[in-house]
């Protein structure tokens, strides 16, 4: 079965029998943004673009400017999929609070086309690094978020003519981390991958994530370490590219 936004959206809706997991609509999607945000606050990718790590300030707020930096980073790639229906969102509910969220986009459909691009910038704005908020972040965290275009161009080149489902965000708030909302969540995308007969692919940035994913039968395909182009701060980034074959 080809996958497209239609099919990965009707195999879901039949195979949706745990009642704590939905599928997103629209109106779901600011409380999706704010679940990401507060799951990837210290995740290696945001505090890489953002840099707060090597700046003198206090926790608080770090806590703030690098929630900012991932609600706009999160509304960038994910405002797509669920607002312009480009993929599927998923969520988890625990006595009805949406804890945790997973987006997915078919294998070679666009995120980023123009009329992505215009929408997300008139709805959001642009990311801070990019406004007169760029002094609040590490110097170069412009040149950081523009290195990781390099994954989106790896995944088209490892994927390439592939049937396969990109699992592009998932995240659980922290107070409802280690109960296994997330293995919930993909444990339901392996049956879609099985039924559907699709291949998955995922980047992630932690050696602890990648034995986590190889657990669920992902393997690497390879790993990247990026960098600003001119960032004289030698900050880098490594990241895991993961695929895993339907019949696994």
């Amino acid at each position: 079965m080809k996958v497209n936004q239609n099919t990965l959206k009707d195999k879901l809706e039949r195979s949706l029998t745990n009642p704590s997991i939905v599928l997103l609509e629209p109106k779901d999607y600011d409380g999706m943004i704010d679940i990401f945000a507060e799951a990837f606050l210290e995740d290696p990718m945001a505090t890489y673009v953002s840099g707060l790590d090597g700046l003198d300030i206090d926790p608080t707020n770090k806590r703030e400017r690098q929630t900012k930096c991932n609600k706009s980073f999160m509304h960038w790639v994910n405002r797509p999929i669920l607002v312009r229906n480009k993929g599927v969102a998923l969520g988890i509910q625990e006595n009805g609070e949406l804890v945790g969220a997973m987006t997915l986009v078919p294998g070679g459909t666009k995120t980023d086309g123009f009329f992505d691009v215009v929408t997300t910038l008139f709805a959001t704005g642009p990311p801070p690094f990019y406004t007169s908020e760029k002094t609040n972040y590490a110097p170069f965290a412009d040149k950081r978020l523009e290195s990781l275009g390099e994954l989106t161009k790896r995944k088209n080149e490892l994927m390439k003519d592939k049937d396969y489902i990109y699992v592009q965000t998932i995240g659980v708030k922290s107070a409802f981390q280690g109960k296994g909302y997330g293995g919930m969540m993909l444990k339901l995308l392996l049956d879609i991958s099985r039924s559907m007969h699709v291949e998955l692919y995922l980047e992630t940035e932690s050696e602890s994530n990648e034995s986590l994913y190889k657990h669920f039968g992902f393997r690497t395909l390879e790993t990247l370490e990026l960098q600003g182009e001119g960032d004289t701060t030698n900050a880098k980034f490594k990241g895991w590219l993961m695929h895993r074959p339907p019949a696994y």
